[in-house]
């Protein structure tokens, strides 16, 4: 080291007696003092390092009310009031002003989330029934009557859902998730888009093409359905005769290769995982196989271009 300054005091000692009163050992954000391992004190996804939201979440923190004069890291640094300790809690399992949750909106999430709804809210302890405010709103659960996760009732309770359609019919799709025509399973979670193959159901529950290629209507069928408010899909064209597709009728094109109908989509993320893996659904293997539509079904290449 050159000596043209003085050298940097050395790191002060590791504090004894369990205490850490400048949190020299753990990780600063204002008063909270979050555990090193952390990485960072607060900010978004702070609840997924290691020690979750009371260790890495300033909140989560600070709520814990340990001072760092008698605590190491997480703790609470005194250079500011100790936050009041939380109230106690609500008598007869009820909670009206989310005084022991978590308030975002008219959704009280538990306490436990570290923070209510955002991203990765389902991946919080709980999981999205105590810590995404679509899930806990939807619950009808009132803070009146209950503790959290559960709707406080500064507005009107969400309606209920409607009741399962009777008859094995869902014609408007209440108990599915509608995209234009397609009324995908209420578990894909969303309907149609980037890997909505890999939802629960696969492509023909999630994927808005194979969900409108199975042609099974709403008027007589619960999801996956097409709704009938525009014309449904034709059928798909009978099998080629003599093992041939030249113009990939009966499998999913894009581009010159064809691959097989059970894939859902031909190419893009994840085609390796789709039924059939990468030989049946990824454009680069099918185009790489050499099989020619005009005398092989899908999986095979079709003759627009040169082999």
């Amino acid at each position: 080291v050159i000596q043209g300054g003085a050298m940097p005091p050395p790191p002060p000692p590791p504090p004894t007696g369990g205490a850490d009163p400048t949190c020299a050992n753990g990780i600063k954000n204002g008063d909270a003092c979050c555990a090193a391992a952390c990485g960072t004190c607060g900010g978004a996804g702070c609840d997924a390092r290691p020690g979750g939201s009371p260790s890495c979440c300033t909140s989560g923190v600070l709520m814990s009310g340990k001072s760092c004069d008698s605590n190491t890291a997480p703790c609470v640094i005194q250079g500011g009031a100790m936050p009041p300790p939380p109230p106690p809690p609500p008598t007869g399992g009820a909670d009206p002003t989310c005084a022991n949750g978590i308030k975002n909106g008219d959704a009280c999430c538990a306490a436990a989330c570290g923070a209510c709804g955002g991203a990765g809210c389902n991946t919080r302890p709980g999981g999205d029934v105590s810590c995404c405010t679509s899930t806990v709103l939807n619950s009808g659960k009132s803070c009146d009557t209950s503790a959290a996760p559960c709707v406080i009732q500064g507005g009107a309770m969400p309606p209920p859902p409607p009741p399962p359609p009777t008859g094995g019919a869902d014609p408007t799709c209440a108990n599915g998730i509608k995209n234009g025509d397609a009324c995908c399973a209420a578990a894909c979670g969303t309907c149609g888009g980037a890997g909505c193959d890999a939802r629960p159901g696969g492509s023909p529950s999630c994927c808005t093409s194979g969900v409108l290629m199975s042609g099974k209507s709403c008027d007589s069928n619960t999801a996956p359905c097409v709704i009938q408010g525009g014309a449904m899909p034709p059928p798909p064209p009978p099998p080629p005769t003599g093992g041939a597709d030249p113009t990939c009728a009966n499998g999913i094109k894009n581009g010159d290769a064809c691959c097989a109908a059970a894939c859902g989509a031909c190419g893009g993320a994840g085609c390796n995982t789709r039924p059939g893996g990468d030989v049946s659904c990824c454009t680069s293997t099918v185009l790489n196989s050499g099989k020619s539509c005009d005398t092989s079904a899908a999986p095979c290449v079709i003759q627009g271009g040169a082999m």
